[in-house]
C-alpha cells in the first residue's frame, strides 16, 4: 500500500498535476496517507478477525503488534535492497515504511 500511495504522488508529479509545495500538492499528499492509514487499518484489522484463536497470533495485543512491525520491517528492509539495486529513485519508498513503523513506536 506504501507504494500505492507513493507513485499515485510521484505520477501526479511527473504529469505536473501537483508540484511540491503547492496547495494541490499538499492536499493529494494529506488524502493518500489518509487513505494509507485507513486501508492498513482495515488490513490488520481484517487479518487479526480472522485470526483469533489461533495459535500463531500472540494473545497479547502488544506482542502481536510487535510481531507484525517486525514482519512489516522485513517486507520494507527487502523492498530497500530491491530498489537500491534496482530503481534507486524509489530508495524513499522502503525507507518511509520503515520510518512509519518506527515512529509509531515512539508515540
Amino acid at each position: 500500500m506504501q507504494y500505492a500511495t507513493a507513485t499515485t504522488l510521484l505520477d501526479q508529479r511527473e504529469r505536473g498535476t501537483v508540484s511540491p509545495d503547492q496547495p494541490a500538492d499538499d492536499a493529494l499528499t494529506t488524502w493518500l496517507d489518509w487513505w494509507l492509514s485507513w486501508t492498513g487499518a482495515a488490513l490488520v484489522q481484517g487479518y487479526l478477525d480472522v485470526a483469533e484463536g489461533h495459535p500463531f497470533l500472540p494473545a497479547d495485543p502488544d506482542h502481536a503488534r510487535t510481531l507484525l512491525d517486525a514482519f512489516v520491517i522485513e517486507k520494507a528492509v527487502y523492498e530497500l535492497d530491491y530498489e537500491l539495486n534496482n530503481r534507486p529513485d524509489w530508495v524513499g519508498i522502503p525507507v518511509a515504511g520503515i520510518l512509519q513503523v518506527l515512529d509509531r513506536d515512539e508515540r
